[in-house]
């Protein structure tokens, strides 16, 4: 899916750049997805996970995503540096096609500025456009109330939990919590 890139004005005043992801960011994007995997927990990757990928194979995952017709991954771009990157992955089985899950993922030092929401504005807007789409579907770590409070903002509500679905660095267990945005 071909995604142009759009300027979105934050409710500080600033602007950043909405674009589509390319190949040629891959060594950036491991680096981000390392900085947010070491800033929080509630992700599915350690720090030491993201690490173990190369920059060929970020490429290549890259290269995918921009040849698929079911998906679209966005970074946003602020003062020329990759804040945070989101993604949008239509189901495209005849029984499933009317569902599109969501993923979004931030560095600490953008958050709290309403990029988050911009992302989902723009997922929603696409998801849309293409026409078909019923629902959005996304999963968060249950104790991560600060990404539950964006998502029921924008429209999400609980739907189901899976226990014991993630396992922290102490050992302790969290469920996932699926939510979704049913559209009109």
């Amino acid at each position: 899916m071909i995604y142009p890139a759009r300027p979105v004005v934050l409710k500080n005043g600033k602007g950043i750049l909405f674009r589509e992801v390319r190949e040629e960011d891959a060594a950036e994007m491991l680096a981000c997805l390392g900085r947010m995997c070491a800033e929080t927990d509630y992700l599915a990757r350690t720090a030491a996970e993201a690490g173990q990928m190369t920059v060929e194979e970020e490429r290549a995952y890259l290269k995918n995503c921009i040849a698929s017709p079911d998906g679209v991954m966005i970074v946003a771009e602020a003062d020329g540096a990759i804040a945070g990157n989101c993604q949008l992955l239509f189901l495209n089985r005849e029984r499933t096609r009317h569902r599109a899950v969501c993923m979004i993922g931030l560095l600490s030092d953008y958050w709290g500025q309403g990029i988050g929401s911009a992302m989902f504005g723009e997922m929603e807007r696409l998801a849309r456009e293409r026409g078909g789409i019923r629902q959005l579907e996304l999963e968060v770590a249950e104790d991560n109330l600060r990404a539950q409070g964006l998502y029921r903002k924008m429209g999400f509500s609980e739907v189901a939990r899976l226990p014991d679905a993630l396992r922290r660095q102490d050992g302790s267990y969290r469920a996932i919590v699926y939510m979704r945005k049913v559209l009109e």
